[in-house]
């Protein structure tokens, strides 16, 4: 027989007041038009009452289905649909997704991108680990170049939704708006200043880059022998840019090819877009987005700088111990 509707707040009350006058049980049930039964279990457990719940539906899938559902989900791109497909299941796409939202180990994430390595770039990487596996990186300068675009990165934005209001809706003008190209370079001592070059930058315009803002800090740090990183880029490996360091006698560091997880910098450039874009923040014109970049990059604080640089030790040995593979940084 199905459960009644529990008492209210105020028909508790009335039972309480009508109890203390001597009400006999039955005139209680008739003044408030309620059963004799409800009246009487409210009144011989007060405090429980209600509180108690059934047990529920028998549940649809045995224990050994629900471990089959886990295991064939593990790191899976497959789709609930597909699963139950493929295990020739008998049960609703609401069961399995229950089934997964109750385990501790698998959870729904973002498939975070990583470079296609062919095995040359996996016999680079090993080898780039073994030969700096005594490198000390307090004395290498890490640099890179950011693309930022006014309306922000591309990607799934969230957002509290409040389905009383109408939805909040991000609007994005066509190519982002506008964009700035953004160079940059740190240490384990500094954050060297940034620069602004053009969006299509040449080789010539990236020497200039690197005249106006590396060499002045070579020229003020000489008292340390440091080592210039860059990636495999076009304008890095061009033979006007190779000339350039030759003649300024900069070390530099042979960097493996599709590896920005080694190079620190990433992870600040991370910190950055966090900062610029937090809360979804859209930028008007070019000036307000390079002051917003600028005034993140000299917010990096020593420790965020000097634990990245530690880090170093950490990837080397990911990519020993993942055989050359992508490391988690």
């Amino acid at each position: 027989m199905p459960r009644g509707k529990l008492l209210t707040d105020e028909e508790k009350g009335k039972i309480l007041a009508f109890a203390e006058e001597k009400l006999c049980l039955r005139e209680i049930a008739r003044r408030l038009q309620r059963s004799h039964n409800v009246v009487r279990n409210f009144l011989a457990n007060q405090q429980n009452y209600g509180k108690n719940k059934k047990g529920g539906p028998k549940k649809k899938l045995s224990l050994r289905c629900e471990r089959r559902i886990i295991n064939y989900s593990s790191n899976s791109v497959k789709s609930i649909s597909k699963m139950i497909s493929d295990l020739n299941l008998n049960v609703s796409r609401s069961t399995v997704y229950r089934v997964l939202k109750r385990s501790k180990f698998i959870k729904c994430q973002k498939m975070r991108k990583a470079p296609k390595l062919q095995p040359r770039h996996i016999a680079a990487r090993l080898e780039f680990g073994r030969h700096n596996i005594s490198t000390d990186w307090h004395s290498v300068i890490f640099s890179d170049e950011k693309k930022f675009n006014l309306d922000g990165p591309d990607g799934n934005r969230h957002y509290w939704r409040d389905l009383r209001k109408n939805p909040v809706k991000f609007s994005k003008r066509n190519f982002g708006g506008g964009s700035v190209m953004v160079w940059g370079a740190f240490c384990s001592t500094k954050m060297l200043k940034l620069a602004f070059p053009s969006t299509k930058m040449n080789s010539a315009e990236y020497t200039t880059v690197l005249e106006n803002h590396l060499l002045p800090f070579l020229h003020q740090n000489n008292h340390v022998q440091w080592t210039f990183q860059q990636d495999n880029a076009a304008i890095h490996t061009s033979r006007a840019t190779k000339t350039w360091l030759t003649s300024h006698n900069i070390p530099l560091l042979q960097w493996p090819a599709c590896s920005p997880d080694l190079n620190p910098i990433e992870n600040v450039w991370g910190i950055i877009v966090r900062k610029v874009y937090a809360e979804n923040h859209q930028y008007g014109n070019v000036e307000d987005l390079k002051n917003a970049i600028i005034k993140s990059w000299n917010e990096i604080s020593d420790q965020v700088r000097k634990n990245l640089i530690s880090s170093m030790g950490r990837r080397l040995f990911q990519v020993a111990e993942k055989r050359g593979g992508t490391t988690d940084y």
